[in-house]
Formats: C-alpha cells, sequence, structure tokens
C-alpha cells in the first residue's frame, strides 16, 4: 500500500478544530446560539451574585486569607471582567446570521477566561493552610449541560479550566502572597476541581447521545425532518431536506392510532402506500409531485413530495373572502388539467375539495394549483390498473368530505366515477365564489339530504355578486344531481372552461397585487 506523502489534505483533527460542529446532531447545532446565550447568562448570574453577596461579606470578614484586604479590589475587577464578557457573549449569541461555530468556539474560550477570573479570585489572597474546595467545582458543569460544543474540544476547556487553580496558586506564590502547603494539601485542594471537570463531561456526552438519538428518530431517508406542517387522521406532514442537496420537501408520514385496530390501521397503511403509487404514475404540473417512497426501520411508511409555497383554497378563502370570478375560473382551468390526467388513466379522486387544492408558486409563477391527496383515489372499471394495489379501497364506506361530496357517493364509494371528482370540483367553485357551501345545513345527515335532494343555489344569488352567466351555469351543471348532466370527467370540464378562462384573463400582475396586499408586514 502506498501513502501519497505529499497530500494537502489537513489531518482530521484539524477538520475538527476549523469546524467543531460537523459531528454535531443538526438540531444541537442549529440551537446553538440559544443554548450559548443561556450558559453565558448563567455566567453573568454568577458573576452578579458573587458581586452582591461578597462585598458586604467581606468587610464582616477577617483573618488569615485577608479577604478584607483583597476585596473590593482587585475582586470587583475581575468580577466586572467576567460579567462584562458574559453579556458580551449572550449579546452575541443573539445575533442573525452568526455562524454556529464561531460561537462554540467562543464558547470554549469563554469558559477558560471565566475559571481563570474565578481561579485569580481564590488564590489572589493569601491562604490559610487547610482544604478548601474551589469555586470552580460550581461553574465546570454549565457549559457542558448546556451549550452542545464537541466533546474533544469540551475536554480540552475543562481541563484548562481545571488547570487554572494551581496555575494562578503558583502565580500567588511568585507575587509572594500564597502560604506554602503540604503535598496532602495540594493534592487534596486541586483534585476535587480535576474530578468536577471530569464528572462534567457526563451531561455533555448524554445530550450528545440523545441528540443523535433524536437525529436518528427525525430521519428519513435522504431528508431530515423538521417543522411540523400539518395533520389529519391518517398522518403527518413535516418540512424537511435532503442531507446532500439541500432541497426542501415535505414529508409524510403514516401514523398507527392507538385507539385503532389492527385490520384499521392496515388499511390506513394501505391508502398511505397507494397514494404514493397514484402520484407517481401521474405527471401533470397541477398534480403534487412526489420525489421518494419507502419504509422506515419502524415499519412506517413514508413518501417525499415537493415543499409548495402559498396556501390552500379553504384557507384563502376563510381568512380574505371570496374570490373574484377571474381566478376563479383560472384555478378551475387549471385543477381540471390535473383531473384530466388522472382521469385519462381511470383514476377518480373521491375527495376535491378546497384544502386539497394548494395556490402555490412554481418558479416566477404565481396562482399555480396543484392538487393534493390522491389517497383513498379509485380505479374506474373499465380501466385497467396501473399497478394491483391500487384497487384496494374500502367499498362499503362513503368517502370524501360530507361538505362536498356527490349524491352519489352518499349512496357509497362504489358509485364514483370521473364525474363524482367534478361535483365535487362544482362545489369548491361554488365556495370559492361564494365564501359559503351550496347547501346550508345543521348536521352531518342534513349535508348528505341535501346533496341527494335539494337544488343548489346559483352562485350569483348568494350574495348579488356579479359573476359572467357561462360560469354561473357551469358550476350549476357541475352540481347536477345526475352525473350523466355533468360534464363528463376532467377533459370535458377542460373544454368548457378554458373559453370562460380565456373570456375574463386572471393575469400574473392581477396575481401579483394580491399576494403583495396580503404580504405587507405587520405594524
Amino acid at each position: 500500500m502506498s501513502t501519497d506523502l505529499t497530500s494537502t489534505a489537513p489531518p482530521a483533527w484539524l477538520d475538527e478544530l476549523r469546524s467543531p460542529i460537523e459531528s454535531l446532531p443538526d438540531d444541537l447545532v442549529v440551537a446553538s446560539g440559544k443554548r450559548v446565550r443561556i450558559a453565558a447568562l448563567a455566567f453573568a448570574l454568577v458573576w452578579v451574585v458573587m458581586l452582591a453577596l461578597v462585598n458586604p461579606l467581606a468587610r464582616l470578614m477577617t483573618g488569615d486569607r485577608a479577604i478584607g484586604g483583597a476585596w473590593p479590589m482587585p475582586g470587583n475587577l475581575f468580577a466586572l471582567i467576567g460579567l462584562g464578557l458574559s453579556l458580551a457573549l449572550a449579546g452575541y449569541a443573539s445575533v442573525r446570521g452568526v455562524p454556529p461555530s464561531r460561537v462554540l468556539w467562543l464558547a470554549v474560550a469563554h469558559q477558560v477566561v471565566t475559571a481563570a477570573l474565578l481561579a485569580l479570585i481564590n488564590n489572589w489572597a493569601p491562604y490559610t493552610p487547610g482544604i478548601s474546595l474551589s469555586t470552580l467545582v460550581l461553574i465546570l458543569p454549565i457549559y457542558p449541560a448546556i451549550a452542545p460544543i464537541p466533546f474533544r474540544w469540551l475536554a480540552v476547556a475543562a481541563f484548562l479550566s481545571a488547570c487554572m487553580d494551581p496555575l494562578t496558586w503558583a502565580f500567588a506564590g511568585w507575587r509572594g502572597t500564597a502560604i506554602e502547603r503540604t503535598a496532602f494539601i495540594h493534592v487534596a485542594d486541586f483534585a476535587a476541581t480535576y474530578v468536577a471537570a471530569a464528572i462534567s463531561l457526563l451531561p455533555a456526552t448524554i445530550i450528545r447521545r440523545l441528540g443523535h438519538q433524536v437525529q436518528e428518530a427525525r430521519s428519513v431517508g435522504a431528508y431530515t425532518l423538521g417543522r411540523l406542517l400539518g395533520k389529519g387522521g391518517m398522518g403527518e406532514v413535516y418540512e424537511a431536506t435532503h442531507r446532500l442537496l439541500a432541497r426542501k420537501a415535505a414529508v409524510k408520514l403514516v401514523t398507527h392510532q392507538q385507539d385503532e385496530d389492527h385490520a384499521t390501521n392496515e388499511r390506513a397503511m394501505e391508502r398511505f402506500r397507494r397514494e404514493a403509487a397514484v402520484a407517481a404514475a401521474l405527471t401533470s404540473p397541477h398534480t403534487i409531485e412526489l420525489y421518494d417512497f419507502g419504509l422506515r426501520a419502524d415499519g412506517q411508511y413514508y413518501y417525499v413530495m415537493e415543499l409548495l409555497e402559498g396556501m390552500d383554497l379553504q384557507d384563502m378563502v376563510d381568512r380574505y373572502g371570496p374570490l373574484p370570478s377571474a381566478r376563479v375560473a383560472h384555478f378551475l382551468h387549471q385543477a381540471a388539467k390535473s383531473l384530466a390526467e388522472a382521469h385519462e388513466f381511470g383514476m377518480v379522486h373521491r375527495d376535491i375539495k378546497p384544502s386539497n387544492l394548494f395556490v402555490s408558486r412554481r418558479g416566477l409563477e404565481l396562482d399555480f394549483i396543484k392538487v393534493l391527496d390522491f389517497g383513498i383515489v379509485k380505479l374506474g372499471a373499465d380501466r385497467p390498473p396501473v399497478q394491483d394495489e391500487l384497487k384496494l379501497t374500502m367499498v362499503e364506506a362513503p368517502i370524501g368530505t360530507p361538505a362536498f361530496m356527490p349524491p352519489e357517493g352518499v349512496e357509497g364509494a362504489g358509485h364514483l366515477s370521473a364525474a363524482s371528482d367534478i361535483y365535487s370540483l362544482g362545489c369548491t367553485a361554488f365556495w370559492m365564489l361564494t365564501g359559503e357551501l351550496p347547501f346550508r345545513a345543521g348536521n352531518l345527515m342534513q349535508m348528505l339530504y341535501k346533496h341527494v335532494n335539494e337544488a343548489p343555489r346559483k352562485p350569483s344569488a348568494v350574495h348579488g355578486t356579479p359573476i359572467p352567466e357561462a360560469l354561473d351555469e357551469l358550476v350549476l351543471r357541475c352540481l347536477s344531481k345526475s352525473p350523466a348532466a355533468r360534464p363528463a370527467d376532467g377533459k370535458a370540464l377542460l373544454g368548457e372552461i378554458e373559453p370562460i378562462a380565456a373570456a375574463t384573463p386572471w393575469t400574473q400582475a392581477d396575481a401579483l397585487r394580491w399576494w403583495a396586499s396580503v404580504a405587507r408586514p405587520a405594524a
């Protein structure tokens, strides 16, 4: 085996010296500023307590140690220096954009400097012969228990801090103020500090181990989970980051319900797996894009999809009220494109509703619709399955959301077709135009009854808002009780909504003005 002696790569220990955070869990690194700030403030409190207590006590104490002679000067000077350094570090650690590695290195230096100042106070005045416990024993565990400093350099800092007592005692002897001690007193006096330094490393080891366990628990394939974006009956969605590409994504995890039986949980798992398979088969830019899918070591299914920037239509109308008819036509046109592809494959979404239509940004294009949640999709009887597992469904139960459920869906999931998605999209269009549901009902059964038996109002009649007649009539036809009276599928709807959207265009300039109006910073 040959060795390249001309290699210019730095040794591993030098890499760690330059970047001491590489071996730390990401969560601890991100929180380093906050944790170091807490530790620095804890040291500042130590100095404040010392200034508040020792000054009065110094006037009362006499004896060979001569605290009254050594304090308040230079004791106050050392304490004020320590207080200033602690507050300065706390302030610096609070600044946004400061590299975590720099904050951690300042924390290491701060611990050693603080130990030196305390040791100077301990040894500045002559000692009375005897065994005494250094104040360093009390402060050494602070950083290891709070700040996420790499273990190797934390050990170096602890050792240097413990050395400050014998070094400053030797310095006091050079000044002629230290009293000679026996060898036993030398060892007993300083050994406690070194023991405390060694014990202080235990919290750091525990925190590191727990941090890595948390990091492993928050890892999904090549992604690291971040903040929770939302949760529903069958899963949770997290923001995530690819560890190599640094690409943001959304990760959906299926969750077992503790109060559900095994069969129910298995159905939820199959639905989750089916959603991933369906999403992978669809390529429309208006359908949520799937990046990855798999099974974690703990048996939990997950899939990784694009992270969207914006809000869903449920949230948009709840917060800002009904939308202009031109914008509604623009959104329907895009949603129809997604459904057209799904229906072409023989797929029925079965849960079209405002919260499953997400208004996002795609590159420079605003108001870009993404259709979400193909988890309860069903293949039509006239089309072969993309994969056999896509046939799995609970045909005995109504599927969907009651406020947007087609009449045939009330009778059971087996009656649903592509026209059923058109009905749900019609309910969604009604919601966008009016801010109300097509039917007013006091409970679930009333809502389902009205879907089957009651004729909907015209959207234009709800608030008297001007709505193009073609759009008004199209929404009513989408809400027809008979599937045959509706546009047959997404492709048919696309053919009808295109001229309406073209006649009343919603431009990018319109979208930019709207988003700018709702994004004004709070006063």
